[in-house]
């Protein structure tokens, strides 16, 4: 692994544990806000910042993402999917740590690598052989004994407000929805087998984020309005 992937991987940690704090520090008291109107904020927050990496950065102009777009019709659809599922799972993230701790969430969320394995092998058909399924089994153990560990050390102060069994259930259907995104990724858009009519080399990483966040706030913004409307 290379030293910018190291850099990334660090990045990625320290947002994902302070994402699961803030949430949690937000979220104890049960607020009366609509999660939807925060995930859909948070989506347009990626799509603005893609757009402005786009037009700043690569120095594009705004209808080279329409050609994109067009060009890229049929991944800009199949992409309604995942996007669906990660809005799922946003949305459940809220209502699993209003209910737990963040200690416990970090522990059970990684369950996903298991439901990730699962999906592989019913819808990929993917053969994994016994080693490879103690070696998941061990790794998904190790992760949540860490979390687990960091967890405890700050057990007198915990916070257990909530209902446990919902946010338990709620976390478990953040892995499923995790698992079920990845594989279906991964068998619909990367392994379909059609080639994609555009070049990425000509585009780049930030195209593909204004494609997932335009779809994500079409999927969270159609839950919104038949979920919210009458509030």
């Amino acid at each position: 692994i290379t030293k910018i992937g190291l850099l990334v991987l660090m990045i990625c940690a320290i947002q994902n544990c302070a994402k699961n704090l803030i949430m949690r520090s937000v979220m104890k008291d049960q607020p009366k806000f609509l999660t939807s109107a925060a995930v859909l904020g948070s989506e347009c927050l990626k799509l603005t910042l893609s757009v402005g990496y786009i037009l700043l950065i690569q120095r594009k102009p705004i209808e080279s993402i329409f050609q994109y777009l067009k060009e890229d019709m049929r991944n800009t659809l199949l992409l309604f999917v995942p996007a669906s599922a990660y809005n799922f799972q946003t949305s459940m993230e809220y209502i699993a740590l209003a209910n737990l701790n963040a200690a416990m969430f970090s522990v059970l969320v990684q369950t996903k690598l298991l439901t990730t394995a699962l999906f592989s092998v019913t819808i990929l058909r993917k053969h994994l052989k016994y080693l490879q399924v103690i070696s998941l089994v061990l790794l998904t153990t190790g992760v949540m004994l860490c979390n687990l560990k960091a967890g405890t050390s700050n057990k007198g102060s915990a916070d257990t407000s909530g209902n446990t069994t919902t946010g338990i259930l709620a976390t478990l259907g953040i892995a499923l929805s995790s698992g079920f995104a990845s594989v279906y990724t991964e068998k619909v858009i990367k392994g379909s087998g059609v080639k994609r009519t555009v070049n990425m080399d000509e585009y780049g990483l930030a195209y593909t984020q204004v494609q997932l966040a335009g779809m994500s706030i079409i999927a969270i913004g159609l839950w919104a309005l038949a979920r919210d409307w009458s509030i």
